[in-house]
């Protein structure tokens, strides 16, 4: 359950880049916004290790899409 939960969360973040990088923002607000996006990933990942349950996973995944 927490290795698709974190692999989830690799592909919206993925995804979440691509759109960045695809937008006509300007270099350095696409940088931060990927570092947002990254920082984010991170506390997921390390929120569901965290996790005692699946419940918590699931939530944890459902607060990830909601970013």
């Amino acid at each position: 359950m927490k290795s698709n939960a974190k692999q989830d969360i690799d592909t919206a973040a993925e995804k979440a880049k691509e759109a960045i990088d695809n937008s006509d923002l300007p270099e350095d607000v696409k940088t931060k916004a990927k570092d947002a996006v990254e920082k984010a990933k991170e506390a997921a990942k390390q929120a569901i290790d965290n996790a005692t349950t699946d419940a918590d996973v699931n939530t944890e995944k459902k607060l990830v899409n909601k970013r």
